[in-house]
C-alpha cells in the first residue's frame, strides 16, 4: 500500500518532542518508511514515539530502527519475490545407478535368473523449475521414471539411486563450436558377456568419431576428424 501523507505529518509532529541531537533520526525514520524498508506504519509510529520518550526509550528506538537500514525497499522485495516465483531453466547431468535382472518364458512358465547386473546410465536434460534444488529433485524423479521399468518378458531394471554430477543455470551456458561438442552417447559401453575393443579410442566422449576415423581413416585418404565432423554437420 502507498504511504499516506497524513502518516508522514503525524511522524513529523514528533520532532518538537525529540531532543535536538536525535532529530536527524526522525528524518531517517521517515525516509525508511517512505521507501517501505519499514513495512508498517505501526512500527514507524512506535519508533517515533520512542525517539520522543524519556530515559532509555530513544536509545532503544534507535537500536530498533538500525535493523531496517539494510532491509530492501518494497520495490526490491517485490522484484525478488517475482524472480523467486519465475521458472528458470537448468541443465542437469547425472548418472542413474540401477540393477537389472533377466527372465525367459518357456512352455513351463517364466524362468527368472537369480543373478543381478549393476547398470549405470548417463543422463542429461533441461529442467524448468523455480530453484536449483527443485530442479535437482525433478531431475531425479524424471530419471527414475525413465529408467525404472519392467519389460514384462525378458528384463527388469530397478533404479537404486540417481547421482547428479553437475547442475548449471542455462543462462550460464554459452555456444561453442560444433567440432568441440561431445557425441550423444558419451560413455563407451562395457559389456558383461564379450570383451570390449577400445584400442581405437583417443578422446573421452568421442567414441563414435574415434572408431569411425580409426577404422576407415587408413583406407580413405581425406577422412580426418575435422572432415568427418563437417560431414556430420552437413547431413
Amino acid at each position: 500500500m502507498p504511504v499516506k501523507q497524513y502518516q508522514i505529518k503525524e511522524l513529523r509532529d514528533f520532532k518538537s518532542f525529540i531532543e535536538t541531537k536525535n532529530r536527524f533520526h526522525l528524518d531517517d525514520l521517515i525516509t525508511l518508511y517512505k521507501d517501505r524498508k519499514i513495512p508498517t506504519y505501526a512500527t514507524a509510529f512506535k519508533i517515533a514515539k520512542g525517539l520522543a520518550g524519556n530515559t532509555g526509550a530513544p536509545k532503544a528506538a534507535i537500536k530498533l530502527m538500525e535493523k531496517y537500514y539494510s532491509a530492501p525497499a518494497t520495490k526490491d522485495r517485490n522484484k525478488k519475490v517475482a524472480e523467486a516465483n519465475q521458472l528458470k531453466t537448468f541443465f542437469i547431468k547425472g548418472k542413474v545407478h540401477a540393477t537389472s535382472k533377466y527372465s525367459k518364458k518357456t512352455n513351463k512358465g517364466t524362468v527368472e535368473y537369480p543373478k543381478e547386473f549393476p547398470e549405470e546410465y548417463p543422463e542429461a536434460k533441461e529442467v524448468r523449475a523455480r530453484s536449483l534444488e527443485a530442479a535437482k529433485q525433478m531431475f531425479k524423479e524424471q530419471a527414475k521414471a525413465d529408467f525404472d521399468f519392467d519389460r514384462g518378458y525378458w528384463k527388469t531394471v530397478h533404479v537404486n539411486s540417481v547421482e547428479i554430477t553437475s547442475a548449471t543455470p542455462i543462462s550460464a551456458c554459452k555456444a561453442v563450436d560444433k567440432g568441440d561438442v561431445l557425441m550423444k552417447a558419451v560413455k563407451f559401453p562395457k559389456y558383461h558377456f564379450i570383451p570390449s575393443d577400445d584400442k581405437l579410442l583417443e578422446n573421452e566422449g568421442f567414441c563414435v568419431l574415434d572408431q569411425f576415423v580409426g577404422i576407415y581413416g587408413p583406407r580413405i585418404q581425406k577422412l580426418t576428424r575435422s572432415y568427418f565432423v563437417d560431414l556430420c554437420n552437413e547431413f
